[in-house]
């Protein structure tokens, strides 16, 4: 179907499962008025925090986040429309959705019309702004921050060495709560003072690994897993006889402090070649008692005594 959806001072809006036919009148840049917009695949949202999810979009479909205040004529903000987890059509990369998207927040988006592949993407669209409707499909205006209620020490993009933390500010009291897009880094509240949340995230990925940091569902930072990380030869959890021993590969441009969380498991270092540093755990405590090994304060595995 074609589709065309004005949501104006809506609540709770979701679209999910809808399927659109190829735009012939927009994809190469053509401003519609309103009554041409069934034509253009053009889908304008006008409410906060509308999710457009796991849709499957012809070729050209352009998503446009209302304008939610206006000075002098001009917008000054927009409103917040999660457009991540769709399919744009075949072949159609990062940059190609973005030139479709105006004011919304792109994380991820499926590369297959099954939509079983999801891909992630490195930072939400550029932004700018402009004063009229031509610019529909072309300029990324930034997304409204009104909705946020929180705060971060860090907004910059950056690369972690191990682990990093971030202090996550309320503006209302409520508990904000951080996520990481992949499993190349893991997240944990380390602790909370007043309405002041301090969360870690830690690289479990191999160096050069990257991943969206969000607080409530926004996007914050993305992080990118350090050169000078450690890569383990041993990431899947194994298990070891009681009385024998395991031995890991890590490689790193220095030798690492490999460690782990209890007595189930002594740890030994070895010796070293070049970059690749070898450490020996035991296995000494009961059977079905566990270890999490960690490197440079990553968690690498866990080993289970059988």
């Amino acid at each position: 179907m074609q589709c065309i959806i004005y949501t104006a001072n809506a609540t709770g809006f979701t679209m999910t499962g809808c399927k659109t036919l190829p735009n012939t009148k927009k994809k190469d840049g053509e401003s519609v008025e309103n009554s041409m917009a069934a034509l253009s695949g053009l889908i304008r949202v006008s409410t906060d925090d509308a999710i457009i999810k796991k849709n499957n979009f012809g070729e050209g479909t352009t998503i446009c986040a209302g304008w939610k205040t206006v000075v002098n004529e001009k917008p000054t903000s927009y409103y917040h429309v999660d457009v991540s987890e769709n399919y744009w059509g075949a072949g159609v990369t990062e940059e190609d959705i973005k030139v479709l998207l105006d004011g919304a927040v792109f994380e991820s988006y499926y590369v297959d019309e099954a939509m079983t592949k999801l891909k992630s993407v490195l930072s939400t669209p550029s932004q700018s702004t402009t004063d009229n409707d031509s610019s529909l499909g072309h300029s990324l205006p930034s997304v409204s921050e009104g909705t946020r209620n929180f705060v971060s020490d860090t907004t910059s993009n950056l690369t972690v060495n191990g682990k990093y933390q971030f202090r996550i500010t309320s503006l209302n009291g409520h508990k904000p709560v951080m996520t990481v897009s992949n499993a190349s880094f893991t997240v944990e509240l380390a602790s909370q003072s007043g309405n002041d949340y301090f969360y870690v995230i830690r690289c479990v990925g191999a160096a050069g690994s990257t991943a969206n940091v969000l607080v409530d569902g926004y996007h914050v930072v993305s992080v990118t897993g350090g050169t000078a990380g450690v890569v383990s030869d041993t990431t899947q959890p194994f298990t070891v006889a009681k009385g024998a021993a395991y031995q890991f590969k890590l490689t790193s441009a220095s030798r690492p402090v490999f460690t782990g969380n209890n007595a189930n498991f002594t740890v030994a270092y070895v010796s070293n070649s070049g970059n690749d540093w070898f450490f020996k755990v035991t296995a000494t405590g009961e059977k079905g008692a566990s270890t999490t090994f960690s490197a440079n304060d990553v968690v690498v595995t866990t080993a289970t005594i059988a």
